[in-house]
């Protein structure tokens, strides 16, 4: 019997109790796959689930992969940060990018590739910063830009990246931009 002026009976607190079992029950299996993962095959290949794959890994090597079974990127972690390489690569199999980790901030050398394998640009990164003289290249591996890194900033010369197959030169002078355009490669 309901009470009128609370709405309070027994029945609902059994279906109170019955909520808090399964929201706790559904709590600890996500928790669980978060934690152990599981795997499935795809063309022979072992893949680690969607929950097993993502940064929350505190130590060791993180892979992803594209849906056919190739090797998106790599990346190892320790502590719960990135420590060591982590690089990308293209669906056609070839190197995207690679740079290092040291306790979660970029260090060292920083390289990408075009798609057709040919460089794209080099640079380094002391701190978690750009660091010293960064070199840009079109598809045909042709320096295209160069800049000079201060205080984590462009600060002078000129870069160059790429947006839907066009070409942006973007010049910088103590570290602002002073002018850009748009060509195609």
């Amino acid at each position: 019997m309901t009470h009128f002026l609370t709405g309070y009976s027994p029945g609902n607190r059994i279906m109170s109790k019955q909520k808090k079992l399964l929201t706790a029950v559904l709590a600890l299996v996500v928790l669980a796959l978060a934690v152990f993962g599981f795997t499935r095959t795809n063309h022979g290949k072992t893949l680690k689930s969607w929950l097993a794959g993502k940064p929350w890994i505190r130590n060791g090597v993180r892979t992803e992969y594209y849906p056919d079974g190739k090797v998106r990127f790599k990346q190892t972690r320790r502590n719960g940060k990135s420590d060591g390489p982590l690089t990308f690569w293209y669906h056609n199999g070839k190197k995207q990018m690679e740079v290092s980790f040291s306790g979660g901030e970029r260090t060292g050398r920083c390289e990408s590739w075009h798609m057709n394998g040919n460089r794209f640009y080099t640079g380094q990164f002391a701190g978690g910063k750009y660091d010293g003289q960064w070199r840009f290249f079109d598809t045909n591996d042709i320096q295209v830009a160069e800049i000079k890194c201060r205080d984590g900033k462009f600060w002078e010369g000129t870069e160059a990246r790429y947006n839907n197959d066009i070409l942006m030169i973007t010049k910088y002078k103590e570290g602002k931009i002073v002018s850009s355009e748009k060509r195609r490669d």
